[in-house]
C-alpha cells in the first residue's frame, strides 16, 4: 500500500483523459467506459464499507443520482468529484485514482487480495460462501476479468438470504454476463481453509465455493456488469496461459485438463 497522503496530493492526479481504473499489480487494457464501471463499483464499495449512503456521501456538493449515475458508470467523476469523495470518506485521492500510461494501460492498489497456503495470510474474521460457474458453448469457456483485482476469473457470487445454490448461479450469471443457463451440474467444491480474500473495505473471509458446470443457451450479446472490465470465451488449450483467481484457477486448470469432476478442494 502506497504512503498516505493528503486528498489533494497533485502527485495523485495522474489520471489522463479523466479516465480511472482497475488494481495494481497486474495490467490491463482498458476502454473509458469500462474504467468508469471500475471506479464506480470501487466507490460504491468504500461508501458502503463507510456506512454512508448517496445523499450523504454527496452532501452538500452532489445529490443522490448524480452519486448514483457515478457508482453506476454512467457518468464519468472529475477529478474534483473523485477529490471531493476521498475527502468524505477519508481516504487519500490515490484509494480512489489509478494511474492511466500513454499506452492506455492503467494500474493501482488491488482492492481485493487473495492468500493461498500463505503463512502471512491474515486471520479471516468471517465465512464467505458462494457458487461460480464454468459457463461454456461450443467448446470454449467464459470468464471475466475482474475489476477488483485484474485477474480472470468464473462468473459468480455469494448466497442471497432464502436462495439456494442453483438460483444464486443463475441469477450471478444474468447480472454478471447477460446470459441465461441451461442444466447446471456440480462440478466441485472448494473448501480450503488456506483460501482466504481480503477486501479494501478490512473484511477478511475465509472463501468456501460451490462450481458447478453449465451450459449457456447462447453466446452473446454478452453484458459487462460493474464488476468485471471484460468478458470472453476461451478455447482449453488458452486456459493455461492465463493469470487466474487462485480459488478459481483448481477448478479451470481441472476442466482444461478434461476432468469430469467431482472435484474437492
Amino acid at each position: 500500500m502506497n504512503a498516505e497522503r493528503s486528498p489533494h496530493d497533485s502527485r495523485d492526479l495522474r489520471a489522463s483523459s479523466g479516465q480511472v481504473g482497475v488494481p495494481r499489480g497486474a495490467t490491463a487494457r482498458l476502454s473509458s467506459s469500462a474504467l468508469n464501471r471500475a471506479t464506480g463499483h470501487r466507490i460504491r464499495e468504500l461508501r458502503r464499507a463507510a456506512g454512508l449512503t448517496r445523499s450523504a456521501l454527496g452532501w452538500p456538493v452532489f445529490d443522490r443520482s448524480a452519486v448514483a449515475a457515478i457508482e453506476l458508470g454512467q457518468r464519468a467523476p472529475s477529478i474534483s468529484a473523485l477529490a471531493y469523495f476521498a475527502q468524505r470518506l477519508e481516504l487519500p485521492l490515490h484509494d480512489l485514482v489509478w494511474e492511466i500510461g500513454p499506452d492506455g494501460r492503467v494500474a493501482a492498489d488491488r482492492t481485493t487480495v487473495f492468500h493461498h497456503n500463505d503463512p502471512a495470510a491474515p486471520r479471516p474474521n468471517h465465512t464467505e460462501i458462494g457458487v461460480v460457474a464454468l459457463v461454456e458453448h461450443r467448446g470454449r469457456l467464459l470468464l471475466e476479468l475482474r475489476a477488483d483485482c485484474a485477474e480472470w476469473g468464473l462468473l459468480g457470487g455469494g448466497l442471497r438470504l432464502g436462495e439456494s445454490f442453483e438460483q444464486a448461479l443463475r441469477r450471478e450469471v444474468r447480472e454478471e454476463a447477460g446470459l441465461e443457463l441451461g442444466a447446471v451440474a456440480l462440478f466441485g467444491v472448494a473448501s480450503d481453509p488456506t483460501m482466504v480474500a481480503r477486501y479494501r473495505s478490512g473484511s477478511i473471509a475465509r472463501v468456501v465455493t460451490l462450481v458447478c458446470r453449465c451450459r449457456a443457451r447462447r453466446a452473446g450479446p454478452l453484458t459487462l456488469s460493474s464488476e468485471s472490465t471484460a468478458l470472453r470465451w476461451f478455447a482449453r488449450d488458452e486456459l493455461r496461459t492465463l493469470d487466474l483467481v487462485a480459488p478459481h484457477a483448481p477448478f479451470v486448470a481441472a476442466y482444461a485438463a478434461g476432468r469430469q469432476g467431482p472435484l474437492l478442494q
